[in-house]
């Protein structure tokens, strides 16, 4: 009996070469790309929800260094909420 050995796994790594998709793998999950399209509006997408993130995360401590926050009982809960929930929207588009 005639065993050929690696003839599976070297064919495999030769139409690897030539595959019209490409498979990214994330922390999330995998993102799979064509490589024959022109247009690459996922890594716009991905640059723009970058920026983003940081701006809701900047804007989760706005309300702390603005200046006459202290004129109401209720506004240190409205602060809190406004912080909690920017830094949480902002941290999940991040990721």
């Amino acid at each position: 009996m005639s065993v050929l050995t690696n003839t599976f796994w070297s064919q495999l790594d030769l139409a690897r070469g030539n595959d019209p998709l490409s498979v990214h793998d994330t922390h999330w999950g995998f993102i799979v790309l064509d490589r024959t399209s022109k247009h690459n509006n996922g890594a716009v997408a991905e640059a723009t929800l970058k920026i983003l993130s940081i701006a809701l995360l900047f804007g989760s401590i706005i309300p702390w260094i603005t200046v006459g926050g202290e004129l109401s009982a209720v506004l240190p809960l409205v602060k809190i909420a406004h912080t909690a929930s920017f830094f949480a929207v902002g941290l999940a588009v991040y990721w």
